[in-house]
């Protein structure tokens, strides 16, 4: 009873206004007072303060209590992080979570994006074109193709997007500019102009694998 009044003493003190007593509270509460409803109400308090540091240690204890966590919960960790500044522990978590849900797009654009923060573009590069082989997401597309060109790596991301030719259609016409300005670095004129005609009287793509092999 003595220790269920730690976890009702933080509670009141929200109730009551006392945020940082009760984030002092949640800080030091023991591991078996954690549940889903203090987790929640730490949570909670946590981001109605702006405290990154809280948000991370109840991110964090919701997953060691998970009996699987999701990867929503990596990515929410990793934000954290983020916002605290601590980059490195934020790639290392997101890395973590891409390990157990591979299929994941999203964990592999937040990782991609915080590479490209830290002007790490070759790696950006190989794991937009690592995600884009599990699951062809057309999310990945420009990041491959800006990345692509960055690195001079424009031969290998027309390859890596060559993997899934239905995908091509469902390009928005502002993306196959971009890929159509692909093409042009590697001397493929005549399927560049292919695609900037598509893209400029609003087509469904460029055209198929099979039409690339003229490089």
């Amino acid at each position: 009873m003595l220790r269920d009044a730690q976890s009702k003493a933080a509670h009141l003190s929200i109730v009551n206004g006392h945020y940082e007593e009760a984030l002092r509270l949640y800080r030091h509460l023991p591991a078996d007072l954690y549940n889903d409803e203090t987790i929640s109400a730490y949570l909670q308090l946590a981001k109605s303060v702006g405290s990154y540091a809280d948000l991370i240690q109840a991110s964090r204890t919701r997953m060691d209590l998970a009996d699987s966590p999701e990867p929503n919960d990596f990515a929410d960790l990793a934000y954290y992080h983020t916002l605290e500044g601590d980059l490195g522990q934020a790639e290392k978590i997101l890395k973590e979570g891409i390990g157990m849900f591979p299929d994941d797009p999203g964990l592999s654009e937040d990782l991609i994006y915080s590479l490209i923060r830290s002007q790490r573009l070759g790696e950006a590069f190989d794991v937009a074109s690592a995600a884009f082989k599990v699951a062809a997401d057309p999310r990945f597309v420009s990041v491959l193709i800006d990345t692509g060109i960055a690195t001079d790596r424009t031969a290998e991301a027309i390859d890596v997007l060559a993997l899934d030719d239905p995908l091509a259609p469902s390009l928005p016409a502002l993306v196959r500019l971009r890929l159509a300005g692909l093409y042009e670095r590697i001397g493929d004129l005549h399927l560049a102009a292919e695609i900037y005609e598509s893209a400029h009287q609003g087509g469904s793509g460029p055209p198929s694998v099979e039409a690339r092999e003229s490089r």
